[in-house]
């Protein structure tokens, strides 16, 4: 056996023996599908299927490093901080590698995930619903305070204008997820009806 023939049969052999973590972009109805099957109740398949579509788009293979050095994990984005073990003196609640969350199988995030929603609720993974209402409804009184303050001061209200405007672009950037979250489960719920 040539030296150029042994190289390759080691390369194939380690293909066969290191296991391999690939991604999978799950179709809605699919997420649903296996989600119902590790036990997710019906009434709550949507909520989950939005959840992993705002975390990942649904990728199993998804991460994303945080401001905190932390990085999030998988089809519903589970922190290394809290939830999972990358080597880094996380708290590892779930008992998991963090790498175990990025396969096709996502028993493992399933089941991680499952447990942060009962001591979290959904909350923990999607913001809380009440914060953006209440947000909602102070832009609505700053919007007023500034109409009349364009009347009655002018120039100096231009300058509050410009200034609520970035204020109001940042917010908007930041309840993207929440959006997506939203639009995601009217249109899954519909699919799932």
């Amino acid at each position: 056996m040539s030296l150029r023939s042994f190289a390759m049969f080691v390369l194939a052999a380690s293909l066969c023996v290191v296991p391999c973590t690939r991604a999978k972009v799950f179709a809605r109805c699919e997420l649903a599908k296996a989600l119902r099957d590790m036990g997710v109740e019906t009434a709550s398949l949507g909520d989950w299927v939005c959840l992993a579509e705002a975390e990942s788009s649904r990728n199993t293979k998804k991460t994303h490093v945080n401001s905190n050095d932390s990085t999030d994990y998988g089809i519903f984005q589970i922190n290394s901080n809290w939830w999972c073990d990358n080597g880094t003196n996380g708290h590892n609640a779930c008992q998991v590698k963090c790498s175990e969350l990025l396969g096709d199988n996502i028993t493992k995030s399933v089941a991680c995930a499952k447990l942060i929603l009962k001591q979290q609720g959904l909350n923990a993974c999607i913001g809380s619903f009440a914060s953006i209402i209440h947000i909602g409804i102070i832009l609505i009184v700053i919007s007023g305070i500034i109409i009349i303050s364009v009347v009655i001061i002018g120039v100096i209200s231009q300058i509050i204008v410009g200034i609520i405007i970035s204020v109001i672009i940042c917010m908007i950037i930041r309840s993207v997820k929440v959006a997506r979250w939203f639009m995601c489960y009217l249109k899954t719920t519909n699919e799932l009806s």
